[in-house]
């Protein structure tokens, strides 16, 4: 038999709400399955339950290097689950497709990263396979300085023969072997005007309307929000949103993260350094208008020696990003 009194101590202590409050728990938890059921049902139904009848579109994403492509690839391959092949040789500035590879392609449910140039081979061949594109973008002075860490990280592991067969001009041992502000000096005067150039000459063919079309995401639209971006590039290919399974990829050298900062140039650059940044961009009208060229910001100018030591005490040992 109950005791009275203890029920009614229950009953004051708040057992009823506590019972309500898992009843309503318990509730909420079986509409979400009810709805996930439902949308996979839905995707077996459209799907015919077979990926290989009814594949979702070959995905060609185009990125600068250092703008956290291989992240962003990472997030689309396990989200859809789909398979990541390799398209071209893997260059730059100068890059091109492998036709004798495309086939494999067509067939769908493919996603594909290259960091190709707008040359007339390679615009010739998207426009047969691929008519639909992302461009992935970063200011190119924060990529440029993502680049020199990453290349003297390649160094310190031992990987001279990896950085001379992808990239030219490839910085001499002096420069990877030297301080940071050496290394932001060559690749300056080296790599920052392939990258403006490459740059430039992809947002001229976005600008023209001509295919392939064209979607532009860039690198801290994806830091700030990566599912805002996943979403803007499942609509572009017309893929639904719940064909889409969030997962979690984390932001380190794996994926060539590094920091993942969006103006560290600013504090990094010493004052020559950023009116060279700004004297290059201004050549370049599409880029400009995009990353602009502001004003030196004097309170972020330090001198040369200082500016060095103290961002390597800052990041410690380089590491990719």
């Amino acid at each position: 038999m109950s005791n009275p009194y203890k029920d009614l101590r229950w009953l004051l202590s708040g057992g009823v709400k506590d019972t309500i409050r898992q009843r309503n728990e318990l509730k909420a938890q079986l509409a979400a399955t009810q709805a996930e059921l439902k949308k996979s049902q839905e995707r077996v139904r459209l799907l015919g339950g077979n990926l290989s009848e009814h594949p979702l579109p070959f995905m060609m994403l185009v990125a600068l290097p250092k703008s956290a492509s291989a992240y962003l690839v990472e997030v689309l391959r396990r989200g859809l689950n789909i398979a990541y092949k390799e398209v071209a040789c893997g260059y730059f500035p100068q890059d091109v497709m492998d036709y004798r590879k495309l086939n494999q392609f067509s067939a769908g449910n493919t996603l594909a990263k290259a960091h190709l140039d707008a040359n007339p081979i390679n615009m010739q061949l998207l426009k047969l396979h691929c008519p639909r594109m992302v461009l992935h973008l970063r200011d190119p002075r924060q990529a440029l300085l993502s680049m020199v860490h990453h290349l003297k990280h390649c160094w310190d592991t031992g990987e001279l023969q990896y950085i001379q067969s992808w990239i030219a001009p490839a910085p001499p041992p002096a420069v990877l072997q030297g301080g940071l502000s050496g290394a932001i000096d060559w690749h300056l005067a080296h790599f920052l005007p392939n990258m403006l150039e490459w740059t430039e000459r992809w947002l001229a063919h976005a600008e023209s309307g001509e295919s392939p079309r064209v979607l532009i995401t860039h690198y801290h639209d994806l830091r700030e929000n990566t599912q805002a971006v996943i979403e803007r590039i499942l609509a572009f290919y017309e893929i639904p949103a719940w064909a889409f399974t969030p997962t979690d990829v984390p932001k380190d050298w794996s994926v060539h993260f590094r920091k993942g900062e969006l103006e560290e140039w600013r504090e990094v650059f010493n004052r020559a350094q950023q009116e060279i940044c700004s004297d290059l961009m201004a050549d370049y009208p599409r880029v400009n208008r995009l990353y602009g060229s502001e004003k030196i910001n004097q309170r972020t100018v330090t001198d040369n020696s200082e500016n060095a030591i103290s961002h390597q005490l800052v990041n410690g040992s380089h590491q990719r990003r």
